[in-house]
């Protein structure tokens, strides 16, 4: 993805954002991580010991737990939108592009939390392939696709600077 920025409208800004984008979301991605960690050891100790039920709780609270966290995720870069961009830069350009991907990137984290902490029952249960195909399944074979599909295909480029009425009419030429 940071690649492709390059092939964007403003490449520098876009390269520059997507790269605080990138790192921030690889200091958000460390808490379900931690989550999964934790899930998938007491689940695997649980069906270790024989106690399926308890592995089952385990997985909900896990879930449940990865959600809230998505969530509370999704709440603070709302909030933080418009002061995150400023810890890394002062370019007018970046921080617009900063402070709209942020949002975006927050609500990524509604799925990508669960689907984390997922992964980690899968572990537990001794099946960490299957998360393994759920993760590139799920970010390389639909992720991305979609995200060049919106970006240049619909022509929506980096979500920056553009009006309610700007995405309507690029979601309706895309339609």
């Amino acid at each position: 993805m940071l690649f492709l920025c390059g092939l964007l409208r403003n490449p520098k800004a876009s390269v520059a954002a997507t790269g605080i984008l990138i790192q921030t979301a690889g200091i958000i991605y460390s808490f379900p991580f931690s989550l999964s960690i934790g899930v998938s050891t007491r689940v695997g100790h649980a069906l270790g010991a024989g106690q399926p039920s308890r592995a089952q709780w385990t997985t909900i609270i896990g879930i449940c737990l990865a959600f809230t966290f998505g969530l509370s995720a999704s709440a603070i870069t709302a909030a933080l939108k418009s002061v995150w961009g400023k810890l890394y830069t002062d370019e007018p350009q970046i921080l617009e592009l900063i402070s709209t991907g942020l949002p975006l990137l927050g609500l990524c984290e509604l799925a990508n939390s669960p689907q984390t902490a997922a992964c980690g029952v899968l572990t537990g249960t001794a099946r960490p392939k299957e998360g393994a195909r759920i993760n590139l399944c799920s970010f390389y074979f639909v992720g991305l696709p979609v995200a060049i599909l919106l970006t240049f295909k619909c022509k929506i480029g980096f979500p920056g600077g553009y009006g309610l009425g700007y995405w309507q009419h690029r979601f309706a030429a895309c339609a």
